[in-house]
């Protein structure tokens, strides 16, 4: 988007939502104050205080001042909600008002890999606010929980939420599989051709994302070719998963992967196998050590 010189024969007003360029000479709408005129290459575009010692300069004065004045620890808007001040409630319609009608600038763009990368790395060693904490040792988690008492979720039925977000990712093609996995189902079409295979299948006798479906067998086949699905079945009452299901609970404290880890293994993959049991279903759990399991 190209942006125009500013002349001084007209200057930018705003009200703190939207900016508008008003003449000299004309009498700017109620409520617009005068804003500050942009140039087409400010002096800072691209520089953050780690590359430049003026906007680090600038960024500690501003904090400075702030401390100084008494804003810094404490706000004019600290505590307040749109429900209990009528500024804040203003804002919050105008800028309301100012989406409506226009799409996320990110809508349908996916997460670039530099991107992905970036935001892995600002989250290494990141501890959330919340860890540990319950309503019974947090007066903010007591606070929305007692404000969320009586609300009804958004979600009536979560059947028809999974159902609708299935349908979205496969319009979307937005599956998330493993290497093996792909590799695994690039074989059996293969063997059984294209139009035989279908990856990422349900049914209303297998509410799951079957990892592949053989139509002219009526075969459901989950693939558990990586380290989350255990390297077979979960069992409670065998020891040696009880142990691995420990140290998985011990890494879980620092880590999200072996949280999802332990979901996947002792409550999808249960719930996966004993609804196709259930169902008499034709199906296979594969495993990448040659275990299969079949009935």
């Amino acid at each position: 988007m190209k942006i125009k010189k500013i002349t001084e024969s007209s200057k930018f007003y705003t009200d703190g939502v939207k900016t508008i360029k008003v003449k000299d000479g004309e009498v700017p709408p109620e409520g617009f104050r005068l804003g500050r005129t942009f140039k087409s290459n400010p002096w800072n575009k691209g520089l953050t205080k780690d590359t430049s010692d003026k906007v680090k300069s600038n960024v500690e004065s501003s904090v400075n001042t702030r401390k100084n004045n008494g804003s810094y620890e404490n706000p004019w808007n600290k505590g307040l909600t749109k429900d209990t001040d009528d500024r804040l409630k203003d804002i919050s319609k105008k800028v309301s008002d100012s989406k409506k009608g226009k799409p996320s600038w990110n809508k349908g763009i996916p997460h670039s890999e530099e991107s992905k990368l970036k935001q892995s790395q600002k989250m290494k060693g990141h501890i959330p606010w919340n860890k540990g904490l319950t309503k019974e040792t947090s007066d903010s988690i007591q606070s929305t929980s007692n404000k969320l008492k009586g609300h009804k979720c958004f979600v009536t039925d979560w059947d028809v939420a999974k159902t609708k977000e299935y349908e979205t990712r496969k319009a979307n093609n937005t599956f998330n599989s493993s290497k093996p996995e792909e590799d695994f189902i690039n074989n059996l079409k293969s063997q059984y051709g294209e139009d035989d295979v279908i990856s990422q299948y349900r049914d209303k006798r297998y509410p799951f994302n079957c990892d592949a479906y053989i139509k002219s067998k009526d075969l459901f086949i989950e693939y558990n070719g990586t380290w989350v699905h255990g390297g077979h079945p979960f069992d409670e009452t065998n020891l040696d998963d009880i142990s691995k299901l420990e140290f998985w609970e011990e890494k879980s404290q620092t880590s999200v992967y072996y949280k999802s880890a332990i979901y996947t293994w002792t409550n999808l993959d249960v719930r996966k196998l004993d609804t196709a049991r259930k169902n008499n279903l034709n199906f296979q759990f594969i495993y990448p050590n040659g275990l299969i399991i079949d009935k």
